[in-house]
């Protein structure tokens, strides 16, 4: 399941069915799928730290625990997240494992803040919609539109970095098995500290490809 694509394009034609009907009945359910699915993507974890927080970071980068925080949300710098990225030096360069949540979530959420602020001053519902409610929903919408290419752009970094990714563990196996015939069982015990490296490397990454998959 993608966690945040398909709840963001559900908002998007909900959103584009109540306009062109001027009737918001619906919006409230679409608000409270695409929050549910959105927050547990952005907060999903690996190896007990989150995918999306950054390097280093501890506690869930999205603080948010129901569609009523929204109100509090005040854009990036409401984001529990490490300044850098998360990322791993091989071959003597730094390459990010992941995007930070920030980076991917910010456009969702001004959609759906936007979408909840106007469904609290509805009393929660909206029915036949005004000309304003219809000029408000327009700009929740345009969000949620970018909030949809940032998940496409991150996945097409995600895609650049897994064949990355796999011509460095190539090269390195291939120098392990250089090294095992020139030094000989000598060296097995590096050789191993060296492949198990490169394993745990490739198994993050595996596992942050994963992530952004589901986005």
């Amino acid at each position: 399941q993608r966690h945040l694509t398909i709840p963001c394009e559900m908002c998007i034609r909900d959103s584009d069915k109540a306009i062109a009907n001027r009737d918001g009945v619906g919006l409230a359910a679409a608000l409270q799928a695409a929050f549910g699915s959105g927050i547990q993507a952005l907060n999903a974890q690996w190896d007990g730290k989150p995918l999306f927080g950054g390097e280093r970071q501890e506690g869930d980068p999205v603080p948010l625990h129901g569609v009523g925080d929204l109100v509090y949300w005040g854009g990036a710098r409401t984001f529990n997240e490490s300044p850098r990225r998360q990322a791993a030096i091989l071959e003597t360069t730094p390459f990010d494992l992941a995007p930070k949540a920030s980076e991917i979530g910010t456009n969702f959420l001004a959609g759906l803040q936007k979408l909840e602020r106007q469904l609290r001053e509805n009393g929660g519902q909206l029915g036949t919609l005004t000309e304003s409610q219809i000029a408000d929903l327009q700009t929740a919408r345009a969000d949620l539109k970018a909030a949809s290419r940032d998940f496409l752009t991150a996945e097409g970094n995600t895609g650049t970095l897994t064949k990355r990714m796999g011509d460095i563990r190539t090269r390195e196996e291939g120098r392990v098995l250089t090294l095992q015939s020139l030094f000989g069982r000598d060296r097995d015990a590096d050789l191993a500290e060296v492949a198990a490296r490169i394993s745990l490397l490739d198994t993050q990454f595996r596992a942050t490809a994963q992530g952004v998959s589901q986005l």
